[in-house]
C-alpha cells in the first residue's frame, strides 16, 4: 500500500539534503567559541589536571619557557582546543586507558601537539558519530596545519597536530 510504506528511494533522496545539513551544523555548532579567549600553557595544565582528577593519569610535557607569548592568539587557542577535544576523546573512548601523555612541541615555524593514550586497542568503544575529530580538523585546517589521528602500535591511539607558526609571529 503506498500510504503506509514510503516509496523506494526516498531514503537515498533524503540522504544529501541530510548531510548537508550536518555539515552545517558542524560549522556553525560553536560560533563564538574561543572568541576573545587565548588559553597559554597555565590554562592547558589547569585542562590536564581537571581531567586527571577523574581519568587517567596525565604526563603533560610543555616546551622550556613561555612559547605561547609570541603566538598568535588563535594558534594558542587551537592549541588549547586541539588539547580538550583529544582529552574528551579518551574520556569517551578509551576504556581501560592507564595514562595519557599531552606534549606540546614548537621548532621550524610550527607547533606540534600529541594527545596519546594506552587503552587497548581492541577494548576502544565505537564512536559516537560526532563531530570531535572533524572539528579538530577544521579548526586547525583554518590555520594551515594538519591533524592525524590513529591506532598506535600494540595499543593506545595518537592524535597529532602540526600548526604553523605565521613568520610575522615567530621570535
Amino acid at each position: 500500500d503506498p500510504l503506509v510504506s514510503p516509496p523506494r528511494g526516498i531514503g537515498a533522496a533524503g540522504a544529501g539534503p541530510l548531510a548537508a545539513i550536518r555539515q552545517l551544523v558542524g560549522l556553525v555548532r560553536n560560533p563564538g567559541e574561543g572568541a576573545g579567549l587565548s588559553p597559554g600553557p597555565e590554562a592547558i595544565s589547569e585542562l590536564v589536571e581537571r581531567f586527571a582528577r577523574h581519568g587517567p593519569a596525565v604526563d603533560l610535557r610543555l616546551p622550556d619557557g613561555p612559547p605561547a607569548s609570541g603566538w598568535p592568539p588563535e594558534v594558542v587557542s587551537t592549541v588549547y582546543r586541539v588539547v580538550q577535544e583529544a582529552l574528551t576523546n579518551v574520556a569517551r573512548h578509551a576504556a581501560g586507558a592507564r595514562s595519557v601523555t599531552v606534549t606540546v612541541t614548537h621548532a621550524s615555524g610550527q607547533v606540534r601537539v600529541e594527545v596519546t593514550d594506552d587503552a587497548p586497542t581492541a577494548r576502544r568503544t565505537r564512536p559516537g558519530g560526532g563531530y570531535g575529530l572533524v572539528g579538530m580538523g577544521e579548526r586547525v585546517a583554518a590555520l594551515g596545519g594538519k591533524v592525524s589521528a590513529g591506532p598506535l602500535p600494540g595499543a593506545g591511539w595518537a592524535v597529532v597536530a602540526r600548526l604553523p607558526i605565521p613568520a610575522q609571529a615567530r621570535p
